[in-house]
């Protein structure tokens, strides 16, 4: 396909939250000190992916970003999970995010709405079907530069999570950032982050259920013990990637782990909705107890497991928890059965999820 030389080249992309955006940065920096190649730090590149590049006559560019902006209003922040590091040809370093439905729905969505009205990059790169979604940690690397680097990139503690919050225009060449359009349901004055927890948030982890579990028995509520959930349950859900964490200030907030396992008990009820995600060992620090953080987290959650492509929540709710059933019959989760266990009985529960 011929391109007239008269357009400009835009690229369309997302952005992080400040916490991933600083160990990305300090990754390039620490690669550009290491190696001499200064190219992302010259060009003031920020981390980012992006999810489509455009041509359009200069003339043409308040329309371009009137159409990004009312673009980004119809999308939702949703979560990135990068999970290794990567390369193109040995020349461009990158961290390879998990191209789940959040990433896969916005890059087709962004091209239905831009390509009715602009013209696709000159390499196609970012068209649905060949997309390879990616944040470059450095590039125009040689054999040398790409080796130190890769160790570099080594070190970041993978999986990573963030959220993708706005979505910014730059023009490719040179490169400059024109303009940043906040995501639906994005608020930048919130201090709550959500990421995979990793073994050093162990301790904490295993004090703050300690303290809800006194809390609990001091309220009569005999749901949890030493027996379960205990340490080990918290290390086999870190390893297996499905343990998550809510922290504030570097605070933490909140722990829940989201995964398709479940007890046989599950089976024998009757569901409504085909595709779900179990939501299990879901605790709130007592510090943050009667605050709407419970809510606040749920209703992440939920979005988090829209994105990650269940259609539905499942989950066990204590017949003596009274806090626990309420925040779940508030926010629409239906009886489903019940299921006997060792503390007593237990109500299952489910909501359908709707995008």
């Amino acid at each position: 396909m011929s391109y007239n030389p008269s357009l400009i080249t835009y690229a369309v992309s997302l952005h992080f939250t400040e916490d991933v955006n600083q160990i990305i940065s300090a990754a390039t920096k620490e690669i550009a000190n290491l190696t001499g190649n200064t190219f992302m730090l010259d060009n003031k590149v920020p981390p980012h992916i992006t999810i489509g590049a455009f041509h359009a006559a200069k003339e043409d560019e308040a329309k371009l970003l009137q159409t990004v902006d009312e673009f980004s209003k119809t999308q939702s922040a949703g979560t990135i999970r990068f999970t290794a590091p990567g390369d193109f040809n040995r020349k461009v370093l990158l961290l390879k995010p998990q191209k789940d439905d959040y990433l896969t729905n916005i890059n087709m969505a962004l091209h239905n709405v831009m390509l009715s009205q602009f013209k696709e990059g000159e390499n196609g790169y970012y068209l649905p079907d060949i997309w390879f979604a990616h944040t470059t940690l450095a590039t125009r690397l040689n054999s040398t530069q790409f080796s130190s680097a890769l160790e570099i990139a080594r070190k970041i503690n993978l999986p990573l999570e963030t959220k993708a919050c706005d979505i910014g225009v730059y023009l490719c060449s040179p490169f400059k950032e024109l303009k940043r359009f906040s995501l639906a349901g994005y608020d930048k004055n919130s201090k709550m982050n959500y990421r995979l927890g990793t073994n050093s948030d162990l301790d904490d982890i295993v004090s703050m259920v300690d303290s809800a579990k006194a809390l609990m028995s001091s309220q009569g509520i005999e749901q949890w013990d030493e027996v379960y959930p205990c340490r080990n349950d918290f290390e086999s859900d870190i390893k297996s990637s499905t343990l998550y964490v809510a922290t504030e200030d570097d605070r933490l907030v909140a722990v829940y782990v989201l995964s398709e396992e479940c007890d046989a008990e599950y089976f024998e009820c009757k569901w409504e909705n085909k595709k779900p995600c179990i939501l299990h060992r879901f605790c709130v620090s007592p510090e943050f107890q009667h605050k709407g953080i419970g809510k606040k987290v749920l209703l992440h959650i939920e979005q988090q497991i829209l994105e990650m492509g269940y259609d539905s929540v499942r989950l066990d709710a204590f017949t003596e928890n009274p806090f626990s059933l309420s925040l779940y019959k508030k926010n629409g989760y239906v009886e489903r059965g019940y299921a006997d266990w060792r503390k007593g009985r237990f109500v299952l529960m489910e909501k359908r999820l709707k995008k």
